[in-house]
């Protein structure tokens, strides 16, 4: 893996399933080409701007979720950052290894409407 991957998560441990919104999630893993386990950073603005900015902060190419909505989509956009959507039962080394394998959809727009 020659990119620095962003796996939007439930949890707070490396081998956490997705979570199921992206703005909203508390968790990000910022996978490393040459680091043994991600970096796991708490997204304290729980809101997707600041998701994006947690990636961009540390450089991510890529970002793996299971949901993104347009002012996410935009943000991650505006950034540069690659989307792939992958199931949201997928545990982050999971969805990291079925991008690696070219198993996941490119995201092209937000997957659903902004929430209320």
């Amino acid at each position: 893996m020659n990119r620095k991957v962003a796996v939007v998560i439930a949890k707070s441990t490396p081998d956490s399933h997705l979570s199921m919104h992206f703005g909203s999630a508390k968790w990000v893993a910022i996978f490393t080409p040459d680091a043994a386990e991600p970096e796991i950073v708490r997204n304290e603005g729980l809101n997707g701007r600041s998701v994006v900015e947690i990636m961009s902060e540390r450089g991510c190419t890529d970002a793996i979720f299971s949901a993104i909505g347009p002012g996410a989509h935009r943000h991650l956009c505006a950034a540069g950052i690659r989307g792939w959507l992958a199931p949201v039962e997928r545990s982050a080394p999971d969805a990291l290894r079925d991008l690696e394998l070219g198993a996941l959809s490119p995201v092209g727009g937000p997957t659903h409407e902004h929430r209320a």
